[in-house]
């Protein structure tokens, strides 16, 4: 049997997007979806990239303190 079937892939995904958005009306009965369209591209190094926002007085503040442990219930003898 395996040699008649030949060698098989690792992993078969069905085919390359494009083949599959051919094959979506004819297999399931509904239009392909549609290709995302995004604003803009934000190219990995770019400034826009790197923009985090700025931390808050009360972020700060908490930063400043450290972590602290919590209370919790002793555990019964």
């Amino acid at each position: 049997m395996a040699k008649k079937r030949g060698r098989t892939k690792l992993f078969d995904f069905g085919g390359t997007i494009e083949e599959l958005r051919k094959r979506c009306k004819k297999e399931t009965g509904m239009e392909p979806p549609e290709q995302p369209k995004f604003r803009t591209r934000i190219e990995p190094g770019s400034a826009e990239g790197r923009k985090r926002p700025a931390k808050t007085a009360a972020r700060k503040a908490k930063a400043a303190q450290g972590t602290k442990k919590k209370a919790g219930r002793k555990k019964a003898a």
